[in-house]
């Protein structure tokens, strides 16, 4: 009967060796695994992995590993009873249908026992209690300021807020919190002259290891050390560690072209790792762009008046983001955008007589300003598009030139004629003075 017992506990939770034969200072379970009255099909197998009865503080704890089959997923898992010792937990893989437990312990003292629950999403539950109950040993070395010290790169706009970490030691142990602490000490000098807090350029680093504030400009700190201190005051070796202030960034990204006509709107993106309010500047000043940030994130522009602008001129916006609050601090980013005149057209105007059988040529007209791509020309009344060729037999009209010529066969009169030129490059147009045709006899 013992021996079908023994055999039952290790197929059970993979235990190499019986509680008689365990390893020296190895802790293996003493109770059974147990089911609920709806404990359904689960099967529970483990713990792969050490798990000893001492350790020191700060000793890494397994991993120890547990596996649930059967039942319906995903798996959840509890410690009943005390709670894990300080620095170990618990975590499950994806669907829960393994737990392990690593860590370290952190503080020290007797822990346990453990009775670990497994529970499948249709309700079913196993618990497996155990005999780990570890402990810690006297003894401990030093306490070790952690890696990395400090984030070596901070931004000249960040609120930092960060704790300084170690192990090893004996630390300060909150029961009620199950928090553990250090305390830290800092040297800015060769001849380690400790002290319990410093102030670097807005930057605090308290005797708690917290470091808050925010640098005003770009600088570094150096050739600083920082020590780790426990609950039993002894302090550990010493470690250099240094900050380097850079510059925040600071962005605008244009999200329309970066060649537009006057008057539309000029657009861009903003982008900045501080809080922050911007201003813009354009180089030339004139004609001066209306330029404003309406939603905080995106500059919203144009020429305050269209007909200001009179050549194509590319202009150089500079948006600025001051930081909020503090030391005075603004970072700028450029962007160039090109800006092109309203077109304007000038000719023909006025009465264009001709005879018939005698060769015609109306006015040509001239694009004033504003082409920036290909000109097409047509020919219109106030009622649309003129087909020149059926009201007055002989004459055409030239799209690439918008004129009107040729020789005229008969008699015609075309009042209210107009030429309107439109740019290949955005589809803008403009139009000439009314005119009229007349083919006498």
């Amino acid at each position: 009967m013992g021996s079908e017992r023994a055999l039952r506990w290790i197929a059970l939770f993979g235990v190499v060796g019986l509680l008689a034969a365990a390893p020296a200072g190895t802790a293996v379970a003493q109770a059974s695994a147990g089911a609920d009255a709806s404990s359904g099909p689960l099967t529970l197998a483990g713990p792969i992995g050490e798990l000893k009865s001492t350790y020191a503080v700060s000793e890494d704890v397994g991993p120890a590993s547990f596996s649930v089959t059967g039942g319906d997923g995903p798996y959840s898992w509890t410690v009943a009873g005390d709670d894990l010792p300080p620095g170990v937990t618990m975590t499950m893989d994806e669907g829960g249908a393994a737990m392990t437990l690593g860590g370290a312990i952190l503080a020290a003292g007797s822990y346990g026992p453990y009775a670990f629950r497994v529970v499948d999403s249709a309700g079913h539950g196993r618990t497996a209690a155990f005999g780990w109950s570890p402990s810690t040993v006297e003894g401990a070395g030093p306490p070790v300021a952690g890696e990395p010290i400090y984030s070596t790169v901070v931004k000249t706009v960040d609120y930092e807020y960060r704790n300084l970490t170690a192990k090893g030691g004996e630390p300060y142990f909150d029961p009620s919190s199950r928090s553990v602490d250090y305390a830290f000490r800092y040297s800015t000098d060769a001849g380690e002259t400790w002290q319990s807090e410093i102030v670097w350029d807005g930057l605090v680093f308290d005797g708690w290891g917290a470091v808050r504030g925010r640098v005003s400009e770009v600088g570094t700190l150096s050739g600083a050390l920082v020590a780790a201190v426990d609950s039993r005051g002894v302090q550990g070796p010493a470690r250099p560690f240094a900050v380097a202030a850079v510059d925040a960034t600071v962005a605008a990204t244009m999200t329309t072209a970066p060649v537009l006509r006057a008057g539309e709107p000029v657009l861009a993106d903003l982008f900045s790792e501080m809080d922050a309010s911007w201003t813009f500047a354009q180089d030339p000043p004139s004609p001066p762009l209306s330029l404003g940030n309406p939603d905080y994130y995106r500059l919203r522009g144009s020429l305050a008046s269209a007909s200001d602008l009179t050549a194509r001129t590319t202009f150089t916006i500079t948006a600025t983001a001051r930081r909020s609050g503090g030391a005075d601090y603004a970072r700028g980013t450029s962007f160039a955008v090109t800006m092109v005149p309203l077109l304007k057209l000038s000719g023909p105007s006025g009465a264009q007589s001709g005879t018939v059988d005698r060769p015609f040529a109306s006015a040509t007209p001239a694009v004033l300003q504003g082409l920036e791509g290909e000109a097409t020309f047509d020919l219109l009344q106030q009622t649309g598009a003129v087909d020149i060729a059926e009201l007055c037999p002989g004459l055409s009209f030239s799209g690439a030139t918008g004129v009107v010529s040729g020789t005229p066969a008969a008699v015609c009169s075309l009042p209210n004629l107009f030429v309107r030129v439109t740019d290949s490059f955005d589809g803008a147009t403009a139009s000439s003075s009314r005119f009229s045709i007349s083919v006498g006899p």
